[in-house]
C-alpha cells in the first residue's frame, strides 16, 4: 500500500524546503508524496527533481485558500488534471475572486474538502474529506462515520519540529504586519503539521482501516 503524505510549502506558511521535505518523507518510510502548495506551483519542477532521486513516487496538486482559509485541496491525477488545477488557480488569481466553496468538477483530479466542510450528498465520484489524527475523537459523534468511503488521510506537513512552527509564526506574523502577540491563530497553521513515519500514521488509525484502504 502507498500512503500519500499531503505536504505543504510556502514562504507565507511553511518553513522547509523541498529537499528537506523529500528527505524527511524518504526517511519516514514514504514511497510517495504530494506536493500541494498554497496557491502555487513554483516548486513542482524542484520536487519532481529531489524526488526522482529518492526513487520517490511524486504526486502533484495545489492547496487552494482564501487568505489562510483551506477551501480544498486538488490533487492531480495526471498531466491534464494538474492543467486543469493550474488553469483554475490562475483564473482566481488574475480576476482576484475568491475561491468557492466547492470546486469545480475536475475530470483528471482529486479533491478533498477540510473536515465537516461539505454535504455528502454534494461530493462528486472524485470528491472526498479529509481526516486528520487529531478529527479522530471528532469523527465518532460526526455525520461521516456512516459515511467512512469518503474519508482519506489528510496529515499536513509544514514543519519539521519546534523550531521550524516558531520561525512559521514570525514570517506570519511579518505577512500580516502585526505583533507576534496579537497574531490570530486562524492565521497560523496548526503545530502537529508534521511528517509522522508512515506506520504510525497507520496506527493514528487502526479503528479506520477503510480510511487507510481509501487514502
Amino acid at each position: 500500500m502507498l500512503l500519500n503524505c499531503h505536504t505543504y510549502y510556502s514562504y507565507k506558511y511553511g518553513t522547509i524546503s523541498v529537499e528537506q521535505l523529500v528527505q524527511e518523507a524518504k526517511t519516514k518510510a514514504y514511497e510517495s508524496v504530494v506536493l500541494t502548495d498554497i496557491n502555487n506551483t513554483s516548486a513542482s519542477i524542484q520536487f519532481i527533481k529531489h524526488c526522482e532521486k529518492e526513487h520517490l513516487k511524486h504526486i502533484l496538486g495545489i492547496d487552494f485558500r482564501n487568505g489562510a482559509k483551506q477551501q480544498y485541496v486538488g490533487i492531480a491525477k495526471n498531466n491534464h488534471g494538474f492543467k486543469q488545477l493550474n488553469e483554475h488557480l490562475t483564473e482566481h488569481l488574475h480576476s482576484g475572486r475568491d475561491f468557492p466553496t466547492k470546486a469545480p468538477d475536475f475530470k483528471d483530479a482529486y479533491v478533498i474538502y477540510p473536515f465537516e466542510s461539505v454535504d455528502y450528498q454534494s461530493l462528486n465520484k472524485n470528491e472526498y474529506i479529509g481526516i486528520k489524527p487529531s478529527h479522530l475523537n471528532r469523527l465518532a459523534f460526526s455525520k461521516w462515520k456512516d459515511n467512512i468511503d469518503k474519508l482519506v488521510i489528510f496529515q499536513s506537513v509544514t514543519f519539521r519540529h519546534k523550531r521550524d512552527f516558531n520561525i512559521h509564526r514570525l514570517l506570519r506574523a511579518i505577512d500580516n504586519n502585526t505583533l507576534l502577540s496579537r497574531l490570530s491563530k486562524s492565521e497560523e497553521a496548526k503545530p502537529d503539521e508534521i511528517m509522522y513515519p508512515q506506520q504510525d500514521i497507520i496506527e493514528h488509525f487502526k479503528e479506520y482501516p477503510q480510511i487507510v484502504e481509501n487514502t
